[in-house]
């Protein structure tokens, strides 16, 4: 919502006003402009000629289903007849000077306000390529201001000789939010394999000063960055390095030694939630038995099956009390290993596998028939772990040069002193590094808050912490990447770390529960960035930014919205992995009886809905927005299109949220009287001098 002047606000509650437009056209270097209104006018000392004829609607739309908002380009026609401006037409005005993609600003204003500090300016952008004219008229093009503030990100492109032909013309990521290893878990090859597995480019094949290859995780210094969570992703499986191997300058990572020796090979049990204390396998016996299997998976080219081991972490109350009662890996045609496993509470144990348990299944049996008693344990991790080398590799060759300097004396020496010359040493270096290899995958956390998201602000957050907050993602990425001027007060108003409307989206305790993370180390639009960020939402009644008096309005059309996205039935796909490049985790569905029904609420079908969420990691957060999805999606929501002349509702925008006062009690929205509790959305809005029109889809 345009926060409009307490001058401007009064004028324009009036019945009859003398609103006005006015634009500035800038030009060549946007220092000047050439303001145009309806009439001639001098406002704040500058000339406005009185050059339209007339404006198109300025509109935007909004699809809540895509979300994505449009700016329907205006245009603007000017008068253009001979001695129109400066002594000729406008159409010789413009030709002298650079307009094209130059920026535009639109002003609302009133003639009984005189201050120009009380007028509100409603829209900016650029101008057009688009343009033409007749001896009457000249008709410009007026576009939407990302067309020229959404670039393609990120910025900092590889090249040159140093850089491996794999990531020339790649991008450095840059990255947000938690891709660190789970502290929770024990040391050894647990905390070593549990990293987020951030994509960190190699950006040299060979550095001298960093002693290795070279892979960058960002431009920016991050929150933190581990040497011990180093690893290539070859074959479908994650490999570490040796702790040794690796050193850190934050944001980069030098890789010494061989890489084709990379150290370990790990992969998790999909049965079990892989890298995670938070959520666990559950054996629960009283009198009985309980079990669960999973399998080993067949493992990567390169992996030394003689040496394979299998590592579980668990937590197990069976203290062995009856002379058959046992809690164990169970030896049976199909499960080839027999192994105990102890009482213990966050406890490790480790079970030699052989080169001929890969791809079988394995039983885990817990058993209390003897004893008749109750006994619990908890997976929390299992992984299968194996040294690994890399066979599939290529000679990359490296000239190093160095400069050293001669000194001597020649016979002019008497008169002209010490001559130094340069002399350059190349030494051509041979090494092996394993094929199509672009990235490396570090565990870390990712950019942090600046001063400009945290001074003088009380949203709970440090320049010591790290962002993972999607409201504080979207402030820092549209301040650096678009040079965004941003309204704090309304940031802080979603984001603020306990009290910020984000926990009540979300239906959680605290806004900061709500935890994104991506690494971008792909070329794309801002724009796109954002919006993947932006698409969860719901809305309650203390989001109502203004209320809409229906005595002030014409009633178009009651609607509803469109059919084809009625789902009744949605799962959510979560916590991308940037070494398969897929999500590798769902939620289950979340269904609604109700849609799904026969009944006159009903709509008797099932559609299901599927939706990849790449930047949630967290099951929580990724429950809570299946259940978002399914309140918005499993009913069809009635739209209300109203129009008015009454200025004073010009200040509302795409995506507020109203309210209705007044609305008829003879008319029913499909058979259902409008409830004070019925807020709407505004999903297009269009406005002209004198007239604005109105969609308001329902989101209570």
């Amino acid at each position: 919502m345009l926060s409009l002047s307490s001058n401007l606000s009064t004028a324009f509650t009036k019945d009859s006003t003398s609103s006005y437009w006015y634009i500035k056209l800038y030009y060549d270097n946007e220092s000047s402009f050439i303001g145009l209104s309806d009439k001639d006018r001098t406002i704040d000392s500058n000339i406005y000629y009185g050059l339209v004829a007339s404006w198109s609607n300025l509109t935007y739309s909004a699809n809540l289903n895509d979300f994505e908002v449009k700016f329907a380009s205006m245009n603007l026609k000017i008068i253009n007849t001979d001695n129109a401006i400066d002594g000729g037409r406008f159409s010789d005005l413009y030709s002298a000077k650079g307009f094209t993609n130059r920026k535009w600003e639109l002003y609302v204003a009133d003639d009984n306000v005189s201050s120009v500090s009380d007028h509100q300016i409603l829209a900016t952008g650029i101008i057009g390529l688009n343009t033409s004219h007749n001896d009457r008229t000249f008709t410009i093009t007026l576009n939407n201001i990302l067309n020229k503030y959404n670039p393609e990100v990120p910025t900092t492109i590889l090249s040159g000789v140093d850089v491996p032909d794999e990531s020339v013309g790649k991008p450095v990521p840059f990255v947000y939010g938690d891709f660190d290893r789970n502290l929770v878990l024990p040391s050894s090859d647990f905390d070593r394999h549990t990293g987020g597995h951030a994509p960190m480019i190699v950006s040299d094949k060979w550095n001298v000063s960093g002693g290795g290859v070279q892979a960058k995780a960002d431009t920016e210094t991050l929150h933190t960055l581990r040497d011990k969570n180093m690893e290539m992703y070859i074959g479908d499986a994650y490999a570490s390095f040796d702790d040794n191997l690796v050193s850190i300058s934050n944001p980069i990572a030098y890789i010494s030694g061989n890489l084709l020796e990379s150290g370990k090979f790990v992969t998790g049990v999909t049965e079990v939630q892989n890298f995670s204390n938070s959520t666990s396998k559950t054996l629960s016996v009283s009198g009985d038995t309980d079990d669960f299997s999973f399998g080993i998976p067949n493992l990567p080219k390169g992996v030394d099956r003689s040496g394979l081991s299998m590592l579980i972490y668990y937590t197990s109350d069976f203290i062995s009390p009856g002379t058959t009662d046992f809690f164990k890996f169970t030896n049976t045609a199909n499960s080839p290993i027999s192994n105990d496993l102890p009482q213990g509470t966050n406890t490790t144990q480790t079970i030699g596998l052989t080169s001929t348990d890969t791809g079988r299944t394995i039983k885990l049996r817990m058993d209390a028939t003897d004893s008749g008693d109750s006994f619990s344990a908890s997976i929390h991790t299992i992984l299968i772990v194996g040294d690994y080398e890399i066979d599939d590799s290529v000679v990359e060759t490296k000239v190093h040069k160095h400069t050293t300097y001669s000194h001597g004396i020649d016979e002019r020496s008497f008169r002209i002193g010490e001559q130094e010359s340069p002399i350059t040493l190349s030494v051509t270096k041979e090494y092996n590094v394993p094929k199509k290899v672009r990235m490396m995958y570090g565990s870390l956390k990712g950019r942090k808050y600046s001063s400009d998201l945290t001074e003088s602000r009380s949203n709970g957050y440090a320049t010591t912490d790290f962002i993972e907050n999607p409201v504080y993602m979207i402030e820092d990425i549209g301040r650096k990447m678009m040079g965004a001027s941003i309204d704090t007060s309304t940031f802080d108003d979603y984001g603020t770390k306990t009290s910020g409307k984000l926990k009540d989206i979300f239906n959680v305790t605290n806004a900061s529960d709500v935890k994104l993370r991506f690494s971008q180390y792909t070329l794309e639009s801002v724009g796109d960035i954002l919006r993947r960020i932006c698409r969860t939402s719901s809305y309650g009644s203390g989001d109502v930014t203004q209320s809409i008096d229906f005595n002030d309005c014409d009633l178009g059309s009651i609607g509803y919205t469109d059919g084809n996205y009625l789902r009744n039935k949605v799962k959510v796909e979560y916590n991308f992995d940037y070494g398969s490049e897929q999500t590798i985790e769902e939620t289950a569905f979340v269904e609604d009886a109700t849609s799904k029904g026969t009944t006159s609420d009903g709509y008797a079908i099932t559609n299901t809905l599927v939706s990849e969420a790449t930047y949630i990691n967290d099951s929580t957060v990724a429950t809570a927005y299946a259940n978002t999805l399914l309140d918005y999606y499993k009913d069809r929501k009635p739209i209300i299109k109203l129009s008015t002349g009454k200025m004073k509702y010009i200040n509302i925008e795409i995506g507020d949220i109203v309210d209705i006062d007044n609305f008829p009690s003879d008319i029913k929205i499909f058979g259902t009287a409008l409830s004070s509790s019925d807020y709407f959305m505004v999903t297009n809005v269009s406005k002209s001098p004198k007239m604005i029109k109105l969609t308001l889809t329902e989101v209570s």
